[in-house]
């Protein structure tokens, strides 16, 4: 009986080790692959109505479908696609969160849709404008697309994230004061732009009648600075023609070591260009970082 028993359980183990992961790839195999919306709507097997919430960012659109196909469909949003404004005038809409659901034969489903403008010199559009599904992003787009997806940042910062990719505005306008893991953002949106890392950011002024001024109010920043040995120090910011537009410090005593600013100061006035925050020992120039409005 023992001899049975030790035979039974090495033909069960046997068994186990052998069907189980055939049966973990066979339904890996045959996965069923979501039908993107915007196939489906080709192929006639959905009518859509896209709707504004009256809003640009955040959960500020409505989709809602109806089956028109002979069976349940497994259908996908995309994050990266954008919708377009059937008024040209207004933005587009590019889909951040993707969703993945079914729907039933004959059914109807209304879904919320997360995404930001792409088009920040349109206007914002009003409750109940139409849109219709758009194509796919490009690369870098459905890039930030995703990355978005996958962090919590605050709606002003997504928003200002997708438009230094859509409208190729300055990183250095992806700011909010207390807003942790900006140097992530900044950096990945940075890379996808192939350029070097702004040391600091701008601030821009609002106006209720655009979305986007382009007008710099402040300039905010952090410098940590190594100062060698006794001497006296001055920052200031000067443009590029070296005038001084602003005195932070002016033939201060400062020992040996290691310093850190912070700096915020108004910009509104000056012309747009070029300008440098200088840090001179002595009367040498210790540091001089580039920034532009």
């Amino acid at each position: 009986m023992k001899t049975n028993c030790c035979l039974k359980n090495t033909l069960v183990t046997l068994f186990l080790f052998l069907f189980i992961p055939f049966q973990l790839f066979s339904t890996e195999k045959n996965k069923i692959e979501p039908i993107p919306v915007a196939e489906a709507i080709k192929k006639g097997l959905v009518e859509v109505e896209i709707l504004s919430k009256g809003s640009h960012k955040g959960d500020c659109m409505t989709m809602t479908l109806q089956s028109r196909a002979n069976d349940s469909l497994f259908l996908a949003i995309e994050s990266g696609r954008r919708l377009a404004s059937i008024d040209t005038n207004m933005q587009d809409i590019l889909i951040v969160a993707p969703e993945e659901f079914l729907l039933t034969f004959g059914s109807k489903k209304r879904l919320s849709i997360y995404g930001f403008c792409c088009q920040a010199n349109m206007s914002s559009p009003f409750d109940s404008a139409v849109f219709a599904m758009g194509p796919m992003g490009d690369s870098n787009l459905v890039a930030v697309a995703a990355f978005l997806n996958e962090h919590d940042y605050p709606l002003d910062i997504a928003q200002e994230a997708v438009w230094a990719i859509s409208d190729n505005h300055p990183v250095s306008a992806v700011y909010e004061e207390d807003v942790q893991g900006l140097e992530e953002l900044k950096n990945f949106l940075s890379e996808l732009k192939g350029e070097e890392l702004q040391w600091y950011s701008a601030e821009y002024q609002d106006d209720d009648n655009v979305l986007f001024t382009n007008r710099v109010e402040y300039i905010t920043g952090e410098l940590e600075i190594w100062v060698p040995h006794n001497c006296y120090v001055d920052i200031q910011v000067e443009d590029a023609q070296g005038k001084v537009m602003e005195v932070f410090e002016q033939m201060v005593a400062y020992h040996p070591g290691r310093y850190f600013y912070e700096f915020k100061f108004p910009v509104i006035g000056w012309t747009e260009g070029k300008y440098y925050l200088v840090v001179r020992t002595d009367g040498n120039v210790l540091y001089r970082k580039l920034f532009e409005i």
